[in-house]
């Protein structure tokens, strides 16, 4: 089984990797050969369907905008949580959110869902 940090790492690097042929080895090591990316206004099936919305957003932003991972990853079971944001070149933050996975036996993802913005914290 390969570590949660190894998976994450890996599926930040899927998202700015311009080399198509590197990236989908990279796909092939972070998503199951039956993934789901569940996103607010779509939901993204098989690897096939991932790398081609990596594709159109590297570029439609390409210059524009780099997503990059915020602090650590928690774990439970199964299931990890994980932050990123997307910063502009002047590191302007354009969004941001966190991230729920559901990863199989191997350690690979076979669920994930995207949540934009964060919530804030419950006053105690």
């Amino acid at each position: 089984m390969r570590a949660h940090q190894d998976v994450i790492d890996d599926y930040a690097s899927s998202l700015i990797e311009p080399d198509e042929s590197r990236r989908i080895a990279i796909l092939e090591r972070v998503w199951t050969d039956d993934c789901i990316v569940i996103l607010p206004e779509m939901c993204l099936q098989g690897r096939d369907e991932i790398n081609r919305h990596i594709s159109r957003i590297q570029r439609e932003y390409y210059g524009i905008a780099t997503p990059t991972l915020i602090g650590s990853h928690d774990a439970t079971g199964p299931y990890l949580r994980f932050e990123w944001r997307i910063l502009t070149p002047l590191g302007e933050v354009m969004t941001e959110g966190v991230n729920v996975a559901d990863v199989d036996e191997d350690g690979r993802i076979k669920r994930l869902i995207v949540f934009f913005g964060f919530r804030p914290p419950v006053p105690s």
